[in-house]
């Protein structure tokens, strides 16, 4: 979280020497790509030691997101958000699983001209389904982001990428999940 603080702060000070423009209220939409890497090291008894077994997939894929932009003053504007994605996986034990991963958050974004960063804390959730439409597994957990992103304030189209980083408890354990989408949006204004 203090790397993604860092970052936003830097690129604020690398857009202040653009035109000032004003963000607008609105609800918005965006469609795009996204990819992820789960990580994890699982505890295993063996005899009378206990081993760690590392396990970890990559899965890629299609997002849909929505939000709604509040205005604040100097700037600032906060956005509640719903992302939903579809994903195909690597996983070589289960070749017709689907992933779908789940992240509700509100977003922190500071302006400068059209120019926008932010970041946010949300709850992730991951269902794996295989293509007979079974759920075999449903986690939920917590985590944040950031998002670097174009959103001229003349017009109702942006662009923005979004990086997060979340811990899924699965049976106990803790996952770690982090991914990025890239996202194109309408804004109605």
């Amino acid at each position: 979280m203090k790397l993604m603080l860092l970052i936003s702060l830097l690129l604020i000070d690398i857009c202040t020497g653009y035109a000032m423009a004003e963000p607008k209220n609105g609800f918005g939409l965006n469609i795009g790509a996204t990819s992820n890497i789960m990580n994890s090291t699982f505890t295993v008894a063996s005899g009378t030691n206990t081993v760690g077994s590392t396990s970890s997939y990559n899965s890629s894929g299609a997002s849909l997101g929505m939000d709604y932009q509040m205005v604040f003053p100097n700037n600032l504007t906060l956005n509640p958000f719903l992302m939903v994605s579809n994903e195909s996986t690597n996983l070589t034990t289960q070749s017709d699983t689907v992933m779908e991963h789940n992240i509700l958050g509100l977003q922190g974004r500071s302006w400068k001209g059209d120019l926008f960063v932010g970041v946010h804390g949300a709850i992730y959730t991951e269902s794996t389904t295989t293509s007979s439409g079974t759920t075999t597994t449903s986690e939920t957990g917590t985590g944040e982001g950031i998002v670097v992103g174009w959103e001229p304030s003349n017009g109702n189209w942006s662009i923005m990428l979004q990086g997060d980083s979340a811990k899924i408890k699965y049976a106990n354990q803790d996952v770690n999940w982090t991914g990025a989408r890239l996202s194109i949006g309408y804004r109605w204004k």
